[in-house]
């Protein structure tokens, strides 16, 4: 496989994916968030054709997707939305596990945390974020890995 596809590729198929065992994990304790830009195209009522972002909220240990919302692009406005709204129907949960996208990982949602991959150790004083004024513990997935989602 070597010759033939090369170092990188043969790693990529010889490598068994890790399986996260989710029996142990209690419902709203981890929660995953993500957003995917769509392949359709719509007008969200500005006259422009575009394509919508969808933001998830998936608890990790039944799989489910606990809310959605559709903006035209992955913000934090959007972002600290759903929050609300998922917490308001469902209790505030323990963990969330974002990417590092910039609506992710900004002050209006991460604003207070420690330590942000995007943006490094903060400096000076920040606003607090939507997940430290609730008591949501934020676990960024390391960057540039997408296999430590668990996908």
């Amino acid at each position: 496989m070597h010759a033939r596809y090369g170092k990188d590729e043969t790693a990529k198929r010889l490598t068994i994916p890790a399986r996260r065992d989710q029996t142990s994990v209690l419902p709203l304790e981890w929660v995953s968030l993500d957003g995917r830009t769509q392949d359709y195209w719509v007008d969200l009522g500005n006259g422009k054709a575009t394509r919508p972002v969808m933001l998830v909220l998936v608890d990790v240990a039944s799989n489910m997707v606990r809310d959605w919302e559709l903006t035209p692009t992955e913000n934090a406005n959007a972002t600290v939305r759903l929050i609300k709204r998922v917490c308001e129907r469902f209790g505030i949960f323990e963990n969330l596990y974002p990417d590092n996208g910039s609506s992710f990982a900004g002050h209006r949602v991460a604003g207070g945390t420690p330590h942000r991959f995007r943006n490094g150790i903060a400096k000076g004083i920040q606003p607090l974020g939507i997940c430290k004024i609730m008591g949501i513990n934020l676990h960024f997935a390391l960057p540039m890995n997408a296999p430590s989602c668990g996908c």
